[in-house]
């Protein structure tokens, strides 16, 4: 809970709280998992000060989860989440969520970033399926918030704009900090010719994330060099987000 909310001082203090639990609890492998996540959140929520840094942290703390449960599916999902957000090697991503998902079926996050992996490269289809069973599979999760707004993602790769926007406020009804919710919202925004409240969108997006631009953008994303990456980028700059 404390990685997900908008404070900085709590998104920290949650590192510190899974540091602990791996010092008591060497065996286990699920705070080393969420670590992992902490890591990308950090990233991808633009605080990270060494993005190079964090993806060798990150990508050693999920392979350490692995070390200790070989099978665990949710760790696997992780390093999958690693290899798409902070590597941006997506084929790699893609084999670690068919790993998770011959372990456990029925693993949420599996799905959900199964999805989101799609969406960047541009199957829309099978992203707003994929991410359709992550929902599905965790209905009252307390991520709700971060499951819809890669689900709303999802829409935009398959061109369904007035579902990613409704997903997206949905999401922000629940979480209205989650800055990439507040991207996804000003792209479908844009793409629906809803210019007004597409600015209006990304006034939100530069309220949380004051030194974005297009470049930083492009370069933080997956995506960044793919046609779904340029698209996106080429919506956000219409909107008002500076080059």
């Amino acid at each position: 809970n404390l990685m997900h909310r908008s404070s900085r001082g709590d998104f920290n203090y949650a590192k510190a709280i899974l540091e602990q639990l791996i010092e008591r609890h060497g065996r286990i492998a699920a705070p080393r998992t969420w670590l992992a996540v902490w890591y990308v959140l950090r990233a991808t929520r633009g605080l990270s000060d060494d993005g190079t840094a964090d993806a060798d942290k990150a990508l050693a703390v999920s392979r350490s989860a692995l070390a200790r449960d070989p099978m665990d599916a949710q760790a696997m999902a992780v390093e999958a989440f690693v290899q798409c957000h902070l590597l941006h090697d997506l084929a790699t991503a893609r084999q670690h969520c068919e790993e998770a998902l011959r372990s456990n079926p029925n693993c949420a996050l599996a799905w959900l970033y199964q999805g989101t992996i799609s969406a960047f490269e541009g199957r829309g289809a099978e992203a707003v399926e994929a991410t359709g069973r992550a929902l599905a599979l965790s209905p009252i999760d307390p991520q709700r918030y971060y499951f819809m707004s890669l689900a709303a993602t999802a829409e935009l790769a398959a061109g369904n704009y007035e579902r990613s926007e409704a997903l997206a406020r949905s999401s922000l009804l629940l979480n209205r900090m989650h800055s990439s919710t507040w991207r996804v919202l000003t792209i479908a925004l844009t793409r629906l010719g809803r210019a007004e409240e597409a600015r209006q969108a990304m006034q939100q997006v530069l309220a949380l994330e004051p030194d974005l631009n297009c470049t930083r953008y492009l370069a933080r994303m997956p995506n960044g060099k793919l046609p779904t990456g340029q698209a996106w980028a080429q919506a956000l700059a219409a909107a008002g987000l500076p080059d």
